[in-house]
Protein backbone atom coordinates (compact mmCIF):
# COMPACT_ATOMS: atom_id res chain seq x y z
CA UNK A 1 0.00 0.00 0.00
CA UNK A 2 1.28 2.90 -1.19
CA UNK A 3 2.25 6.22 1.66
CA UNK A 4 0.89 9.73 0.25
CA UNK A 5 2.81 13.11 1.84
CA UNK A 6 2.38 16.53 1.25
CA UNK A 7 5.69 18.85 1.62
CA UNK A 8 6.35 22.47 1.63
CA UNK A 9 8.73 24.64 -0.66
CA UNK A 10 11.20 24.47 3.09
CA UNK A 11 11.27 21.69 3.29
CA UNK A 12 11.83 20.54 -0.58
CA UNK A 13 15.21 23.02 0.04
CA UNK A 14 15.68 20.94 3.91
CA UNK A 15 15.67 17.44 1.84
CA UNK A 16 17.89 18.70 -1.13
CA UNK A 17 20.67 19.72 0.78
CA UNK A 18 20.76 16.14 3.19
CA UNK A 19 20.01 14.14 -0.11
CA UNK A 20 23.82 13.47 -0.65
CA UNK A 21 24.50 12.30 3.19
CA UNK A 22 21.32 10.09 3.21
CA UNK A 23 22.60 8.45 -0.15
CA UNK A 24 25.96 8.37 1.29
CA UNK A 25 24.44 6.74 4.49
CA UNK A 26 23.05 3.66 2.15
CA UNK A 27 19.12 4.61 2.60
CA UNK A 28 17.67 4.12 -0.23
CA UNK A 29 14.13 6.14 -1.24
CA UNK A 30 11.42 3.39 -1.35
CA UNK A 31 9.61 2.31 -4.85
CA UNK A 32 6.05 2.28 -3.01
CA UNK A 33 5.93 5.54 -1.28
CA UNK A 34 4.48 8.01 -3.20
CA UNK A 35 4.28 11.75 -2.30
CA UNK A 36 2.49 15.10 -3.43
CA UNK A 37 3.59 18.09 -3.57
CA UNK A 38 2.08 21.80 -2.35
CA UNK A 39 3.59 24.58 -3.64
CA UNK A 40 1.49 26.95 -1.90
CA UNK A 41 1.38 25.26 1.76
CA UNK A 42 2.09 27.52 4.79
CA UNK A 43 4.07 25.55 7.03
CA UNK A 44 4.79 28.27 9.49
CA UNK A 45 2.11 26.97 12.15
CA UNK A 46 2.79 22.87 11.38
CA UNK A 47 5.61 20.78 12.70
CA UNK A 48 8.63 20.27 11.04
CA UNK A 49 7.39 16.43 11.22
CA UNK A 50 5.60 14.97 8.72
CA UNK A 51 3.89 11.53 9.71
CA UNK A 52 2.25 9.06 7.57
CA UNK A 53 -1.92 7.19 8.22
CA UNK A 54 0.17 4.62 10.24
CA UNK A 55 1.91 7.46 12.12
CA UNK A 56 5.32 6.39 11.93
CA UNK A 57 7.76 9.71 10.95
CA UNK A 58 9.50 9.80 7.54
CA UNK A 59 11.67 13.31 6.68
CA UNK A 60 12.21 11.30 3.26
CA UNK A 61 10.74 13.42 0.20
CA UNK A 62 10.05 12.10 -3.30
CA UNK A 63 10.90 15.68 -5.10
CA UNK A 64 14.35 14.10 -6.97
CA UNK A 65 12.28 12.50 -9.61
CA UNK A 66 10.01 15.37 -10.26
CA UNK A 67 12.20 17.65 -10.32
CA UNK A 68 14.68 15.92 -12.81
CA UNK A 69 11.13 15.41 -15.64
CA UNK A 70 10.27 18.42 -15.45
CA UNK A 71 13.38 20.22 -15.97
CA UNK A 72 14.64 17.48 -18.75
CA UNK A 73 10.50 18.50 -20.42
CA UNK A 74 10.44 21.31 -22.89
CA UNK A 75 7.38 22.14 -24.69
CA UNK A 76 6.98 21.80 -28.28
CA UNK A 77 6.62 25.44 -29.16
CA UNK A 78 9.40 26.23 -26.61
CA UNK A 79 11.84 23.94 -28.76
CA UNK A 80 11.23 25.48 -31.95
CA UNK A 81 11.46 28.92 -31.04
CA UNK A 82 14.58 27.89 -29.62
CA UNK A 83 15.82 26.22 -32.84
CA UNK A 84 14.56 29.09 -34.79
CA UNK A 85 16.71 32.01 -32.07
CA UNK A 86 18.93 30.13 -31.04
CA UNK A 87 22.75 30.29 -32.27
CA UNK A 88 22.65 28.80 -35.13
CA UNK A 89 19.71 30.11 -36.45
CA UNK A 90 20.91 34.17 -35.55
CA UNK A 91 24.15 33.65 -37.31
CA UNK A 92 23.16 32.52 -40.05
CA UNK A 93 19.52 35.01 -40.54
CA UNK A 94 22.70 38.08 -39.48
CA UNK A 95 24.72 36.56 -42.23
CA UNK A 96 21.67 36.67 -45.01
CA UNK A 97 20.47 40.12 -44.17
CA UNK A 98 23.91 41.29 -44.42
CA UNK A 99 24.16 39.78 -47.89
CA UNK A 100 20.56 40.90 -48.98
CA UNK A 101 21.46 44.40 -47.44
CA UNK A 102 24.54 44.85 -49.66
CA UNK A 103 22.84 43.41 -52.99
CA UNK A 104 20.24 46.25 -52.45
CA UNK A 105 22.56 48.89 -52.05
CA UNK A 106 24.93 47.73 -54.84
CA UNK A 107 22.59 47.65 -57.82
CA UNK A 108 19.68 49.61 -59.24
CA UNK A 109 17.16 47.29 -61.14
CA UNK A 110 15.52 47.31 -64.77
CA UNK A 111 12.04 48.28 -64.91
CA UNK A 112 11.15 44.74 -64.46
CA UNK A 113 11.08 42.38 -61.66
CA UNK A 114 10.30 39.29 -61.04
CA UNK A 115 8.72 37.49 -57.62
CA UNK A 116 9.04 33.89 -57.15
CA UNK A 117 10.05 30.85 -54.59
CA UNK A 118 12.91 28.69 -54.58
CA UNK A 119 13.08 25.31 -52.97
CA UNK A 120 17.18 24.99 -52.05
CA UNK A 121 16.85 20.97 -52.17
CA UNK A 122 17.94 19.25 -48.58
CA UNK A 123 17.01 16.89 -46.24
CA UNK A 124 18.99 17.73 -43.25
CA UNK A 125 16.82 17.70 -39.96
CA UNK A 126 15.61 21.68 -40.07
CA UNK A 127 12.29 23.08 -38.13
CA UNK A 128 11.21 24.36 -41.71
CA UNK A 129 11.98 21.76 -44.39
CA UNK A 130 8.84 21.86 -47.16
CA UNK A 131 7.64 19.19 -48.80
CA UNK A 132 6.74 20.77 -52.55
CA UNK A 133 5.43 17.53 -54.85
CA UNK A 134 5.64 20.03 -58.09
CA UNK A 135 9.17 20.63 -57.58
CA UNK A 136 11.99 18.08 -58.71
CA UNK A 137 13.69 18.13 -55.55
CA UNK A 138 10.61 17.29 -53.10
CA UNK A 139 12.28 18.18 -49.96
CA UNK A 140 14.21 21.54 -49.24
CA UNK A 141 14.18 25.04 -47.53
CA UNK A 142 11.65 27.45 -49.38
CA UNK A 143 12.73 31.43 -50.42
CA UNK A 144 10.93 33.71 -51.31
CA UNK A 145 13.01 35.50 -54.24
CA UNK A 146 12.89 38.82 -56.17
CA UNK A 147 15.32 39.28 -59.32
CA UNK A 148 15.89 41.73 -61.98
CA UNK A 149 14.21 39.87 -65.06
CA UNK A 150 16.72 41.81 -67.63
CA UNK A 151 20.26 40.70 -65.83
CA UNK A 152 19.32 38.05 -63.45
CA UNK A 153 20.26 40.06 -60.16
CA UNK A 154 19.08 38.92 -56.66
CA UNK A 155 17.60 41.56 -55.39
CA UNK A 156 15.60 40.59 -52.35
CA UNK A 157 14.79 37.56 -50.56
CA UNK A 158 14.08 35.98 -47.23
CA UNK A 159 13.50 31.89 -46.00
CA UNK A 160 9.93 30.62 -45.34
CA UNK A 161 9.83 30.00 -41.64
CA UNK A 162 6.30 29.44 -40.99
CA UNK A 163 3.79 31.12 -39.87
CA UNK A 164 5.39 34.95 -39.59
CA UNK A 165 3.60 36.91 -36.47
CA UNK A 166 4.15 40.14 -37.89
CA UNK A 167 2.18 39.51 -40.89
CA UNK A 168 -1.47 41.08 -40.44
CA UNK A 169 -4.23 38.09 -39.76
CA UNK A 170 -6.48 39.82 -42.40
CA UNK A 171 -3.44 39.74 -44.92
CA UNK A 172 -2.92 36.69 -47.48
CA UNK A 173 0.56 35.15 -47.69
CA UNK A 174 0.80 35.80 -50.70
CA UNK A 175 0.17 39.42 -50.48
CA UNK A 176 2.41 39.87 -47.95
CA UNK A 177 5.10 38.17 -49.66
CA UNK A 178 5.15 40.56 -52.58
CA UNK A 179 4.75 43.89 -50.84
CA UNK A 180 7.54 42.77 -48.35
CA UNK A 181 10.26 41.84 -51.61
CA UNK A 182 9.38 44.77 -53.69
CA UNK A 183 9.25 47.61 -50.65
CA UNK A 184 12.66 48.84 -51.67
CA UNK A 185 11.79 49.46 -55.30
CA UNK A 186 8.32 50.61 -55.12
CA UNK A 187 7.62 54.29 -56.13
CA UNK A 188 10.04 54.83 -58.68
CA UNK A 189 7.49 53.35 -62.10
CA UNK A 190 8.74 49.84 -62.06
CA UNK A 191 6.65 46.36 -62.85
CA UNK A 192 6.53 43.16 -61.00
CA UNK A 193 5.65 39.89 -62.23
CA UNK A 194 4.45 36.99 -60.63
CA UNK A 195 2.65 33.76 -61.31
CA UNK A 196 -0.69 32.54 -60.25
CA UNK A 197 0.11 32.28 -56.51
CA UNK A 198 0.63 35.73 -55.74
CA UNK A 199 -1.40 37.47 -58.40
CA UNK A 200 -4.78 39.07 -57.54
CA UNK A 201 -6.56 42.00 -57.79
CA UNK A 202 -6.05 43.74 -54.33
CA UNK A 203 -2.22 43.42 -54.82
CA UNK A 204 -2.83 44.91 -58.08
CA UNK A 205 -4.42 48.28 -56.36
CA UNK A 206 -2.04 48.25 -53.51
CA UNK A 207 0.97 48.58 -56.02
CA UNK A 208 -0.99 50.67 -57.86
CA UNK A 209 -1.32 52.74 -54.95
CA UNK A 210 2.95 52.93 -54.67
CA UNK A 211 2.96 54.03 -58.50
CA UNK A 212 4.51 50.09 -59.49
CA UNK A 213 2.39 48.48 -61.95
CA UNK A 214 1.46 44.07 -61.90
CA UNK A 215 1.61 41.47 -64.25
CA UNK A 216 0.59 38.38 -63.61
CA UNK A 217 -1.28 34.99 -64.16
CA UNK A 218 -4.70 34.58 -62.18
CA UNK A 219 -5.98 31.61 -60.36
CA UNK A 220 -9.39 30.33 -62.03
CA UNK A 221 -10.78 30.02 -58.23
CA UNK A 222 -10.23 33.62 -56.83
CA UNK A 223 -13.51 35.22 -56.40
CA UNK A 224 -12.65 37.79 -57.99
CA UNK A 225 -12.87 35.74 -61.52
CA UNK A 226 -16.46 35.55 -62.75
CA UNK A 227 -18.13 32.53 -62.95
CA UNK A 228 -18.46 32.59 -67.02
CA UNK A 229 -14.83 32.82 -67.43
CA UNK A 230 -13.72 29.82 -64.80
CA UNK A 231 -15.33 27.56 -67.51
CA UNK A 232 -15.16 29.22 -70.45
CA UNK A 233 -13.76 27.12 -73.54
CA UNK A 234 -13.14 28.97 -76.84
CA UNK A 235 -11.27 28.40 -80.32
CA UNK A 236 -7.99 27.91 -80.45
CA UNK A 237 -5.65 31.29 -80.22
CA UNK A 238 -8.54 33.49 -79.01
CA UNK A 239 -8.81 36.05 -76.82
CA UNK A 240 -11.19 37.69 -74.41
CA UNK A 241 -10.22 41.28 -72.67
CA UNK A 242 -12.07 42.39 -69.58
CA UNK A 243 -11.45 45.33 -68.00
CA UNK A 244 -11.99 46.79 -64.16
CA UNK A 245 -11.33 50.18 -63.19
CA UNK A 246 -7.55 50.09 -64.06
CA UNK A 247 -6.92 46.51 -64.70
CA UNK A 248 -6.88 44.67 -67.41
CA UNK A 249 -7.84 40.67 -67.85
CA UNK A 250 -6.81 38.92 -70.58
CA UNK A 251 -8.39 35.54 -71.50
CA UNK A 252 -5.98 33.58 -74.27
CA UNK A 253 -7.47 29.73 -75.16
CA UNK A 254 -3.79 28.43 -75.99
CA UNK A 255 -4.75 25.26 -76.30
CA UNK A 256 -7.93 23.16 -77.47
CA UNK A 257 -8.70 22.16 -73.82
CA UNK A 258 -6.39 25.10 -71.72
CA UNK A 259 -6.78 28.80 -71.38
CA UNK A 260 -4.91 31.35 -69.46
CA UNK A 261 -5.84 34.07 -67.21
CA UNK A 262 -3.43 37.00 -66.81
CA UNK A 263 -4.10 40.26 -65.42
CA UNK A 264 -2.06 43.46 -66.24
CA UNK A 265 -2.76 46.95 -64.76
CA UNK A 266 0.48 47.62 -67.74
CA UNK A 267 -1.77 47.73 -70.61
CA UNK A 268 -4.90 49.82 -70.80
CA UNK A 269 -5.29 48.70 -74.20
CA UNK A 270 -4.52 44.80 -75.62
CA UNK A 271 -3.53 44.65 -78.95
CA UNK A 272 -3.68 40.96 -81.02
CA UNK A 273 -0.62 39.84 -82.59
CA UNK A 274 -0.40 38.71 -86.24
CA UNK A 275 1.15 35.42 -86.11
CA UNK A 276 -0.37 32.45 -86.23
CA UNK A 277 -0.86 31.98 -82.67
CA UNK A 278 -2.68 35.52 -82.41
CA UNK A 279 -0.86 36.11 -78.81
CA UNK A 280 -1.94 38.94 -77.08
CA UNK A 281 0.78 41.65 -75.80
CA UNK A 282 -0.07 40.91 -72.34
CA UNK A 283 0.73 37.14 -73.14
CA UNK A 284 4.02 38.40 -74.65
CA UNK A 285 5.16 40.69 -72.44
CA UNK A 286 4.70 38.08 -69.42
CA UNK A 287 6.40 35.79 -71.22
CA UNK A 288 9.55 38.04 -71.20
CA UNK A 289 9.94 38.96 -68.06
CA UNK A 290 8.74 36.02 -65.52
CA UNK A 291 11.76 33.77 -66.07
CA UNK A 292 13.99 36.10 -63.33
CA UNK A 293 13.86 33.53 -60.51
CA UNK A 294 13.71 30.76 -62.21
CA UNK A 295 16.81 31.65 -63.85
CA UNK A 296 18.76 32.29 -60.94
CA UNK A 297 17.90 29.01 -59.15
CA UNK A 298 18.98 27.29 -62.41
CA UNK A 299 22.43 28.92 -62.67
CA UNK A 300 22.59 28.31 -58.68
CA UNK A 301 22.83 24.87 -58.65
CA UNK A 302 24.89 24.47 -62.31
CA UNK A 303 27.85 25.81 -60.15
CA UNK A 304 27.32 25.01 -56.95
CA UNK A 305 29.33 25.33 -53.48
CA UNK A 306 26.99 23.05 -51.62
CA UNK A 307 28.46 20.01 -50.19
CA UNK A 308 27.32 17.23 -47.96
CA UNK A 309 26.08 18.49 -44.57
CA UNK A 310 23.30 17.53 -41.42
CA UNK A 311 23.62 20.92 -40.57
CA UNK A 312 20.93 23.42 -42.16
CA UNK A 313 22.69 26.54 -41.40
CA UNK A 314 25.58 25.26 -43.91
CA UNK A 315 23.11 24.75 -45.79
CA UNK A 316 21.84 28.03 -46.41
CA UNK A 317 25.32 29.75 -46.12
CA UNK A 318 26.20 27.55 -48.84
CA UNK A 319 22.95 29.15 -50.60
CA UNK A 320 24.12 32.08 -49.97
CA UNK A 321 27.52 32.26 -51.42
CA UNK A 322 25.94 30.79 -54.97
CA UNK A 323 23.78 33.90 -55.09
CA UNK A 324 26.54 36.16 -53.91
CA UNK A 325 28.54 34.68 -56.74
CA UNK A 326 26.02 35.17 -59.53
CA UNK A 327 25.70 38.96 -58.13
CA UNK A 328 28.96 39.70 -58.07
CA UNK A 329 29.35 37.64 -61.90
CA UNK A 330 26.73 40.41 -63.29
CA UNK A 331 27.98 43.83 -61.19
CA UNK A 332 31.58 42.93 -62.60
CA UNK A 333 30.20 42.64 -66.32
CA UNK A 334 28.20 46.07 -65.97
CA UNK A 335 30.90 47.85 -64.70
CA UNK A 336 34.27 46.63 -66.62
CA UNK A 337 31.93 45.71 -70.21
CA UNK A 338 33.99 42.27 -69.96
CA UNK A 339 31.81 39.47 -71.67
CA UNK A 340 33.06 36.58 -69.70
CA UNK A 341 31.35 33.50 -68.68
CA UNK A 342 29.96 32.80 -65.57
CA UNK A 343 32.67 29.53 -65.45
CA UNK A 344 35.85 31.72 -66.32
CA UNK A 345 35.00 34.54 -63.31
CA UNK A 346 34.14 31.64 -61.33
CA UNK A 347 37.41 30.44 -61.43
CA UNK A 348 39.19 33.91 -61.52
CA UNK A 349 37.40 34.65 -58.05
CA UNK A 350 38.66 31.51 -56.36
CA UNK A 351 42.49 32.30 -57.81
CA UNK A 352 41.98 36.05 -56.12
CA UNK A 353 40.52 35.03 -53.33
CA UNK A 354 43.55 32.33 -52.59
CA UNK A 355 46.06 34.75 -53.61
CA UNK A 356 44.22 37.63 -50.94
CA UNK A 357 44.07 34.51 -48.74
CA UNK A 358 47.72 34.05 -48.65
CA UNK A 359 49.03 37.28 -48.37
CA UNK A 360 47.63 37.67 -45.47
CA UNK A 361 49.07 34.87 -43.39
CA UNK A 362 52.19 35.78 -45.15
CA UNK A 363 52.67 39.53 -43.63
CA UNK A 364 55.13 39.62 -40.67
CA UNK A 365 56.91 36.36 -41.38
CA UNK A 366 60.27 36.54 -42.63
CA UNK A 367 62.14 34.02 -45.33
CA UNK A 368 63.90 32.34 -42.76
CA UNK A 369 61.16 32.00 -40.09
CA UNK A 370 59.08 30.06 -42.89
CA UNK A 371 62.35 28.04 -43.94
CA UNK A 372 62.28 27.31 -40.16
CA UNK A 373 58.80 26.49 -40.22
CA UNK A 374 59.23 24.46 -43.25
CA UNK A 375 62.11 22.27 -42.00
CA UNK A 376 60.32 21.74 -38.88
CA UNK A 377 57.34 20.45 -40.80
CA UNK A 378 59.59 17.88 -42.41
CA UNK A 379 61.61 16.97 -39.91
CA UNK A 380 58.31 16.16 -37.50
CA UNK A 381 56.18 14.34 -40.18
CA UNK A 382 59.16 12.04 -41.42
CA UNK A 383 59.87 10.64 -38.24
CA UNK A 384 56.79 10.05 -37.69
CA UNK A 385 54.59 6.26 -38.10
CA UNK A 386 52.18 6.19 -40.45
CA UNK A 387 49.81 3.70 -41.55
CA UNK A 388 51.03 1.96 -44.68
CA UNK A 389 48.68 2.95 -47.96
CA UNK A 390 49.04 -0.52 -49.45
CA UNK A 391 46.26 -2.62 -49.00
CA UNK A 392 48.67 -5.54 -48.72
CA UNK A 393 50.27 -4.29 -45.69
CA UNK A 394 47.46 -5.08 -42.92
CA UNK A 395 48.48 -3.65 -39.51
CA UNK A 396 51.75 -2.34 -40.26
CA UNK A 397 52.69 1.27 -39.14
CA UNK A 398 56.23 2.48 -40.28
CA UNK A 399 58.27 5.67 -40.60
CA UNK A 400 59.28 4.58 -43.98
CA UNK A 401 57.42 4.59 -47.21
CA UNK A 402 56.37 0.71 -47.16
CA UNK A 403 58.54 -2.81 -45.27
CA UNK A 404 56.69 -5.47 -47.73
CA UNK A 405 58.86 -7.56 -49.17
CA UNK A 406 57.58 -6.57 -52.39
CA UNK A 407 58.10 -2.99 -52.46
CA UNK A 408 61.45 -3.13 -51.08
CA UNK A 409 63.23 -2.24 -54.62
CA UNK A 410 60.67 1.00 -54.44
CA UNK A 411 61.81 2.23 -51.20
CA UNK A 412 65.64 2.18 -51.89
CA UNK A 413 65.07 4.36 -55.00
CA UNK A 414 63.24 6.60 -53.66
Amino acid sequence: MSNKRSLSNDEIVTYLSTLSESESEGDPISEDEEYEYIPNQESSSESDDYHDDSGNENEQLQSTVAFSNTEDTLDVQTTSTTILTGKDGTRWEKVWDRFIKNSISCYRPSENITVDEQLFPTKCRCPFTQYIASKPDKFGIKFWLAADAKSKYLLNGFPYLGKDESRPSNQPLSEYVVLKLTEPYTGKGRNVTTDNFFTSVKLAEKLLAKNTSLVGTVNRIRREIPISIRNTRDKQYSSQILKHNQCTLTVYQCKKNKNVLLLSTVHKKVEIGNDAKRTPDTISYYNNSKFGVDVVDQMARLYTTKAASRRWPVQVFYNILDFSGINAWIIYKEVTGELISRRDFILRLAEELQKTFKNIHAEGNSESDADTYADANVSNTSNKRKQCQIRQCRGNKTTEICSHPVFRELRDEI
